[in-house]
């Protein structure tokens, strides 16, 4: 009889949109480094999930301040004409 040949399969493990490999062992931990490896890339993958985050906050709050003049803008001119109006 053959020996079975042992073939390390892969498979995908999502985080968000953010697939991951890892392999298919029988249940059995995947080898200390790997472990290593993929906490190390996660860590750098937060680390720019976080910096985008915060871009995206400050633009945020940079548009939100410009809308709210634009609008305190437009009331101001609703107030004029409607007193015109009213006249």
């Amino acid at each position: 009889m053959r020996g079975k040949q042992h073939r390390q399969t892969m498979k995908k493990i999502y985080i968000g949109k953010t697939a991951l490999k890892v392999p298919r062992n029988g249940g059995k931990h995947p080898k200390k480094s790997s472990l290593l490896e993929q906490k190390e890339d996660l860590r750098k993958r937060l680390s720019y999930t976080t910096h985008k985050l915060e871009l995206l906050q400050s633009e945020f709050d940079s548009t939100r301040q410009y809308l709210e003049t634009e609008l305190r803008r437009a009331q101001e001119e609703l107030d004029k004409f409607t007193d015109k109006l009213r006249r």
